[in-house]
């Protein structure tokens, strides 16, 4: 196998819609091979994020907006620059009108150019794992320009609307139908029980009208085992799932799917030695193995199987976990 298709196999792709701010949290602690594309429209905020990035060969920034189809769109820039859009803002809405008072102020409105992310992959040759979009209502119209890569997308997360909070800006419904029309299964919501407060009576951690959320996506492990490829690639593809759903909340459909790997492929995860993204993914299940020991529910001996027959090599015990270089890098 040549070099260079070996390092596409390993490498984790991910295109970030609307990356003001920069690199989403869930993929900072990764440490596995990346590249990482931010789409800013903003052109002070792109500005600011390649100067920012300009040391990180991981990391490339895009000035220009990503679209159902390439042109030019207007972005109306409102008071909080992080909640600009190409939809108009209702004021009326419980975030604009009662949570964010102020925030929804159109200030002025700019031309930038857009592309589609089926249009930059093809351009550009790549294949992307995940995606990441937080567009403030224009979320649909960048997965419409995302047709063929969604067929061998892993997993996204994608910021939905549960009320008009931009006019004529699509909801959580018209998303949740149109991914799992296209084979995706909703994962989780990014919510905790905090929405926005209608007044100030209420206590404690769960309070208001749910308005927004980021809802993570995710398909099937045993469609993503189904799909075409040696060896190598179904592991890499799992691991990268595996590393997905560590980051997202779901370590059990993490395990299920690196467990599926092993069964229908008839390996460890060998086939990935001295790969970065072997090495991040050694680290999530040795993190949470450490949390399972702390539960009288689970017996070392089952983790230690467990973990030596995806790994081929012992389980750090105790000290072993704090003293390895693995987990007290600096």
């Amino acid at each position: 196998m040549a070099a260079i298709d070996t390092k596409k196999i390993f490498e984790t792709v991910v295109i970030d819609a609307g990356g003001r701010y920069g690199m989403h949290p869930t993929w900072k602690g990764f440490s596995g091979e990346l590249r990482y594309f931010i789409f800013e429209p903003d052109p002070d905020e792109a500005a600011r994020l390649a100067d920012k990035y300009e040391r990180d060969g991981r990391i490339k920034v895009e000035p220009y907006a990503l679209s159902d189809q390439p042109g030019e769109v207007s972005m109306r820039v409102l008071s909080h620059h992080g909640q600009s859009s190409l939809f108009t803002p209702n004021l009326a809405s419980n975030w604009f009108g009662k949570t964010r008072v102020g925030e929804g102020e159109m200030l002025s409105q700019y031309q930038v150019r857009a592309t589609t992310i089926d249009e930059y992959c093809l351009t550009h040759r790549l294949a992307p794992d995940f995606l990441k979009s937080d567009t403030e209502g224009s979320e649909m119209l960048v997965l419409r320009g995302a047709g063929q890569c969604l067929d061998r997308l892993l997993g996204l997360r994608c910021e939905t609307q549960f009320e008009s909070v931009f006019l004529g800006a699509p909801t959580f419904a018209d998303i949740f139908m149109y991914l799992t029309q296209r084979g995706f299964m909703l994962l989780n919501l990014d919510y905790a029980g905090r929405g926005s407060p209608c007044n100030k009576f209420y206590a404690g951690d769960r309070y208001g009208i749910l308005t927004g959320s980021d809802a993570v996506w995710v398909r099937k492990p045993e469609e993503i085992m189904a799909w075409e490829g040696n060896e190598v690639k179904k592991m890499a593809r799992s691991a990268k799932y595996a590393i997905f759903c560590f980051a997202n909340g779901a370590t059990d459909l993490a395990m299920h799917m690196i467990l599926l790997a092993r069964q229908n492929l008839g390996s460890s995860m060998e086939v990935l030695t001295g790969t970065k993204l072997l090495a991040s993914l050694d680290l999530a299940v040795q993190r949470l193995f450490y949390q399972l020991l702390q539960h009288p529910a689970y017996a070392r001996a089952e983790l230690e199987d467990i973990y030596v027959s995806l790994f081929a090599r012992p389980l750090k015990r105790c000290h072993e976990f704090f003293e390895s270089n693995e987990f007290n890098p600096t």
